[in-house]
């Protein structure tokens, strides 16, 4: 378990470096080598950081599955349907068949050769 808080310390001053070079703030590089020396320094507060850290990354993956399944439920799976509602053919399933059943009945005598080949 030691070493997964130090590799959630080195990920956390890591992107805090990356972030200071995008941005140029200063305060973001000191957040960075505060994080860096609490981790390397301090067990008890690393292993804070490092379970508050990983509850952060369950909840938003909790939640970013589902907003994009979402997204792709809406964008490619809804127009989709509608596409083949508009273009389906009204017995495309035997669907639009009158009578109370839908059951085809098949009279077939099953020999020794339908057996061995049955694909």
């Amino acid at each position: 378990m030691e070493k997964k808080k130090l590799e959630t310390m080195l990920v956390l001053v890591t992107t805090s470096i990356v972030l200071y070079l995008i941005f140029r703030r200063s305060y973001i590089l000191v957040a960075g080598l505060v994080l860096g020396a609490v981790g390397v320094f301090s067990p008890v507060l690393g292993g804070v950081i490092h379970r508050a850290w990983t509850g952060l990354s369950h909840v938003l993956g909790f939640v970013m599955g589902r907003i994009m399944l979402g997204i792709v439920y809406f964008l490619f799976l809804v127009p989709l349907s509608l596409i083949a509602r508009v273009f389906r053919k009204k017995g495309a399933m035997k669907l639009s068949q009158s009578g109370s059943s839908y059951f085809t009945e098949r009279t077939v005598t099953y020999t020794k050769e339908t057996m061995e080949h049955p694909w």
